[in-house]
């Protein structure tokens, strides 16, 4: 293999691997804007059920309190289905990438004689690492669900 048939290759690996470390990144990006979010939203609801609480009997206060309890926990089930959809995309590309990676080009450097670096999509620590990424999400959504089913159950929340 000649130095210029080297360094295209190289710059496939490159390439394929600064492909994977976006769409980690990109998932990384989506997982703290929801989990951030999700706390602002649960504060939200935290302090709607103490205004509830503390409320004098203003009839007026009290039905937008409840219905902003709904739309809290609507917001929060939404951006929970959401960000697991995208991540869940995002996942998908991941492993598509990497599979591409694999097969092409870690089997051309193979070939020229590099090591074989093994970043395959079948390592059960690759998947360990993601549960976070694939279930919190989803976890909150139905956390979201319990919480309104709850709220609408007592009649703390009011459907619009």
């Amino acid at each position: 293999m000649d130095s210029m048939e080297l360094e295209k290759l190289m710059e496939r690996l490159r390439r394929a691997s600064t492909a994977v470390e976006y769409e980690y990144a990109e998932n990384d990006r989506r997982l703290t804007w929801f989990l951030v979010f999700q706390a602002f939203l649960f504060q939200a609801y935290a302090t709607a059920l103490q205004a509830l609480a503390t409320a004098n009997g203003a009839k007026a206060d009290v039905e937008y309190v409840r219905l902003f309890v709904w739309l809290v926990c609507a917001v929060g089930m939404a951006t929970a289905a959401f960000t697991g959809l995208s991540t869940g995309a995002g996942i998908v590309a991941i492993l598509s990438l990497k599979r591409t990676r694999e097969e092409r080009v870690e089997a051309e450097a193979e070939a020229a004689g590099f090591e074989r670096m093994g970043f395959g999509v079948k390592n059960t620590l690759h998947w360990l690492g993601l549960l976070p990424t694939i279930i919190f999400p989803w976890l909150l959504l139905l956390a979201w669900w319990w919480l309104l089913a709850r709220a609408l159950r007592s009649g703390v929340a009011l459907l619009p």
